[in-house]
């Protein structure tokens, strides 16, 4: 297949999908209060200020609600628990995001815990974690959604394909092993302990990279014609943005890469927007 036929223009397929759920939002008659998402931020780093405008311009864009709940960097364990139980309570509130990630001094796991599973936009709480163990899941963490949207719209099949999964985080490499499971893949996780890292990217028909280091995937790895899905983002001193994977000399090579930046990024702030309104389609017994 030639490059030609695979669109992986982040951007595009970004709009794509928000165009739907605006779609289907709009075609709702006389709905209550529109979707409202709350973003929990701790601290004013710049790349999560960058990000956060980015979703609530997103929801924004398709008739949604977003509210930003900005904390100092020394807020206390207590007080954050305390305000995502208030999001919790608050009918007003469909969806609570915490931007990651957080400072050290605070236990990230506990706090998504926290989140009510009916409001967690992010697919990370245990009861949604479970759900996708089990294959009854509704939702699927943003950037696992991401990921299987871009192969889903380029019309690559998954069934019986060999994946490469680099990376294993609660946050990208696990949900998305668990997702292409349940699409019939078979997936291998490799980490920083994998002894022969280059052997199991060769004898992938996919690989997935998302390890937040842009130089520990080689070129000569990859053989032609295998997809490769570039999840990480890294800013290089001059400034300038790049993914995990030397993506020219893969290109170079005959095989097939996602772009960074505009990439698997705009696709998981379009799938935040999607996951919202799954959210509230749930609560409003729309389904």
């Amino acid at each position: 297949m030639s490059v030609s036929q695979y669109n992986f223009d982040g951007r595009q397929l970004a709009e794509h999908l928000l165009a739907a759920t605006t779609r289907e939002w709009r075609a709702l008659s006389s709905p209550p209060a529109s979707p409202h998402l709350a973003i929990v931020q701790v601290g004013d780093h710049d790349a999560s200020n960058v990000y956060i405008r980015r979703k609530i311009r997103a929801c924004e864009k398709v008739g949604f609600r977003a509210s930003r709940h900005v904390f100092a960097t020394d807020v206390s364990q207590v007080t954050l628990l305390d305000h995502v139980q208030s999001l919790n309570d608050d009918p007003d509130v469909t969806g609570i995001l915490i931007q990651l990630p957080l400072p050290p001094s605070l236990n990230t796991s506990e706090l998504i815990k926290q989140i009510d599973s009916g409001k967690d936009v992010d697919g990370m709480t245990p009861t949604r974690l479970g759900a996708l163990v089990t294959g009854s899941f509704h939702l699927l963490p943003c950037t696992t959604a991401a990921i299987l949207a871009l192969l889903s719209l380029n019309q690559i099949e998954l069934c019986g394909k060999s994946i490469c999964m680099i990376g294993a985080s609660a946050l990208v490499g696990k949900p998305t092993a668990l997702a292409l499971i349940h699409h019939h893949a078979t997936v291998t996780i490799c980490h920083s302990e994998t002894r022969d890292l280059a052997a199991c990217i060769r004898d992938a028909d996919i690989v997935i990279v998302a390890i937040g280091n842009p130089n520990v995937i080689q070129a000569e790895w990859i053989q032609p014609e295998t997809i490769v899905i570039d999840v990480g983002i890294n800013r290089c001193a001059d400034g300038k943005i790049i993914g995990d994977v030397p993506a020219q000399a893969i290109v170079d090579k005959g095989a097939f890469a996602t772009p960074v930046p505009g990439g698997v990024g705009p696709l998981t702030v379009a799938s935040l927007v999607r996951n919202l309104w799954l959210l509230y389609r749930e609560q409003q017994d729309l389904d």
